[in-house]
C-alpha cells in the first residue's frame, strides 16, 4: 500500500513514517510537510512539499502528490489537516 503521512517535521508525522516503516506495512512510503529542513529523507521514500492546509494551492499540492505516487492512504497529523478535511467532507481519496 503506498501511504503519505502529512507534517513529517513533527514528531507525531515522523513517529508514524517510523512505526509504518518498522511495521513493512506500506509499499511506498511518501512525507510532506511545508518545509524541507526535517529528517524525513531517513524514514520515508519521498518527501514531497505542500503548502499549509487552507491555504491557496494545497488541495491542488495533495492531488498532485496522490497521483504521482499513487497514494492508496493519507495520514493527516496536524489539526488544521484534520479540520480542514472534516470541514470538506473528506474520507476517502477514491476516485481521484
Amino acid at each position: 500500500m503506498n501511504i503519505l503521512v502529512t507534517g513529517i517535521a513533527g514528531d507525531i508525522g515522523n513517529g508514524i513514517g517510523r512505526i509504518l516503516r518498522a511495521s513493512g506495512f506500506a509499499a511506498k512510503l511518501i512525507g510532506c510537510d511545508l518545509h524541507n529542513q526535517h529528517g524525513g529523507q531517513f524514514v520515508f521514500d519521498a518527501c514531497e512539499l505542500l503548502p499549509r492546509s487552507g491555504m491557496p494551492g494545497y488541495i491542488e499540492g495533495l492531488l498532485r502528490i496522490i497521483k504521482r505516487h499513487e497514494i492508496e492512504l493519507i495520514v493527516p497529523t496536524s489539526e488544521p489537516e484534520l479540520r480542514l478535511f472534516s470541514e470538506l467532507g473528506i474520507s476517502s481519496i477514491e476516485g481521484t
